[in-house]
């Protein structure tokens, strides 16, 4: 934001809402009676199909696989709703969410929506996002605060959306795509704009640790370090900050995704006094101080 002066960076693959779990993984195995909706919990959340496992096997919970939200929430009220917990997919619309917050609501049920990714709540909360500085604030609420942290100025419009950025590559209005950790070509939920943003977009950067479809697009691929090469922080599906340690020294030329971005700040004129990830998070932590 500093550097480039946009506030264009996102990423969300898809447009799910960001909505807290309202209890924890561990408490999952605590409820009479658990029903999930659209998911393969073992295949698309195996953590929390343990603990559901564990609450049918161990404790006797009855668990329900139900098609719709409004046939989950018959089995909620059927139940006593008190005693259930509602599990949903992320990728539901918000207004669908809205429903079953609603329902939840009355019946007295719980609502967990389940994000994607390990790093579904971290990346926002590092503000990797068009609308939010970090901690999840506002550009109106946060700005100041973080322009005298920094002591650069940032831009005050709220940025695009991944789809945006795309759109915008594909109409030559955004030039330039510095993609990390991520495979649009393969993965994002439109395949095709996707491709036309990679074809259409002046420099393609890919920062990854295999050559993926959207890597094989790139005029430049920088090698990243994969979980296993690097200290960090993860932030799980239930908002929990969890350390990794490096178990293995990074293999070639690649590096840690924090120590490339380092290096290029630097090679651009503006270095950056982090030397380590611990170093990353000190800086995380004094951004979103009030």
């Amino acid at each position: 934001r500093t550097l480039v002066g946009t506030n264009n960076l996102d990423h969300q693959m898809s447009a799910y809402p960001f909505e807290p779990m309202q209890t924890s993984i561990a408490a999952l195995q605590e409820f009479e009676t658990i029903i999930s909706v659209g998911m393969k919990l073992d295949y698309d959340q195996p953590i929390v199909y343990l603990r559901v496992y564990k609450a049918v096997e161990k404790r006797g919970a009855r668990w329900i696989q139900a098609d719709s939200i409004d046939n989950a929430v018959k089995a909620a009220l059927r139940s006593g709703g008190e005693k259930a917990v509602l599990l949903l997919p992320h990728h539901l619309a918000p207004s669908e969410i809205a429903h079953a917050k609603t329902l939840c609501a009355v019946t007295g049920a719980k609502l967990n929506v389940l994000m994607p990714d390990c790093n579904s709540w971290g990346a926002p909360r590092a503000g990797v996002s068009p609308n939010f500085l970090p901690g999840m604030k506002t550009l109106e609420a946060a700005r100041a605060h973080l322009e005298k942290h920094w002591n650069s100025i940032l831009p005050g419009t709220p940025g695009r959306t991944t789809r945006e950025i795309f759109e915008g590559a594909a109409d030559g209005s955004v030039k330039m795509l510095y993609i990390m950790g991520s495979d649009p070509a393969a993965k994002y939920q439109d395949t095709a704009l996707a491709h036309r943003a990679l074809e259409a977009a002046e420099f393609v950067v890919v920062q990854e640790l295999f050559l993926t479809e959207t890597a094989k697009q790139a005029d430049i691929v920088l090698p990243a370090a994969s979980f296993a090469e690097k200290d960090g922080t993860f932030v799980n599906i239930e908002g929990r900050e969890q350390k990794i340690k490096q178990a293995l020294k990074p293999i070639g030329d690649s590096r840690p995704d924090w120590r490339i971005l380092a290096d290029l700040m630097g090679r651009l004129g503006t270095p950056v006094p982090y030397f380590s990830a611990r170093d990353i998070y000190r800086e995380y932590t004094r951004a979103i101080a009030p």
